[in-house]
């Protein structure tokens, strides 16, 4: 069994009947870990959730009506940047620049609202003096660690930004053509250029405005033609290279990956196929 063959089946079934979640159970076994098509179900997913997770922390304003209220929310709040942490012990895992530097950039920020609110409370009524400075200083050890952190993730967000031609990268991965891919990119792209220094959010919004090209899609006649080459004389070089160039244009990846192995094994010691034949 070949497990980029099958992740690449399996993304194409995702493609059409739009069930993320299915997909990402059949390629759960390790050895899909490495393969391409399970490393885009993953971000895919990935994004989604931190859109979820982004809407929900940004959206909680803190209540202090009373101190009850004051407690529930801010144990929210709590279990809302912790939520944000694992999300980025996640993306660290992958080894995925968009989704750490998404993740770190929304967590400082966070982690810094939620500095200033808890210094912002506002002075339980009837403390003395003494009380009242027992609270601020309680206040103030609560609050420091979040301080300490919204700076540690600014620092690491500079650096995200600091690498040389990411702009270039970023337009060189942009899809030529349209389709599913561009369309799931331009998602990523956008969330990256929402995040990114006001300096860089004009050439990322050019990126993004890029207009796609409409892929030349190979007649029906074609590919059967070229499928009954390869039927007839399946060790020929030629005739697997020509439907793998129409299976490109239609963008099928499984039958990309396919065409691809069966073109290396040709090249493998010992093969017996006739390597030359129609060349």
């Amino acid at each position: 069994e070949n497990p980029e063959l099958y992740a690449s089946l399996q993304y194409e079934i995702y493609l059409k009947d739009g069930n993320r979640q299915v997909a990402l159970s059949r390629l759960s076994g390790k050895q899909f870990a490495n393969t391409l098509s399970l490393k885009v179900l993953w971000k895919e997913d990935y994004l989604a959730r931190y859109v979820k997770a982004k809407a929900e922390i940004t959206g909680h304003a803190m209540k202090a009506e009373t101190e009850k209220v004051l407690g529930r929310s801010l144990e929210q709040r709590m279990k809302m940047l912790s939520g944000l942490e694992k999300l980025l012990k996640e993306a660290v895992e992958h080894e995925d620049w968009s989704t750490q530097m998404l993740t770190v950039q929304l967590l400082g920020a966070e982690s810094n609202r939620f500095y200033q609110e808890l210094l912002s409370l506002p002075m339980p009524e009837g403390l003395s003096p003494e009380q009242q400075n027992e609270y601020l200083q309680a206040l103030s050890q609560q609050a420091g660690p979040h301080q300490i952190r919204a700076q540690e993730l600014q620092t690491k967000t500079q650096e995200f930004w600091a690498h040389e031609n990411l702009v270039g990268d970023f337009a060189k991965k942009m899809p030529v053509f349209a389709g599913a891919e561009r369309d799931k990119y331009v998602m990523e792209l956008s969330l990256v250029a929402a995040a990114a220094p006001e300096a860089l959010k004009p050439q990322l919004e050019q990126i993004l405005q890029t207009p796609a090209q409409q892929k030349l899609v190979p007649t029906i006649a074609e590919l059967e033609g070229a499928r009954q080459q390869v039927r007839s004389q399946p060790f020929n070089r030629g005739s697997l290279e020509n439907l793998l160039s129409l299976e490109k244009k239609m963008g099928r990846e499984a039958m990309v990956v396919y065409l691809e192995n069966r073109l290396a094994k040709l090249d493998e010691p010992g093969s017996a196929s006739p390597q030359a034949e129609g060349k």
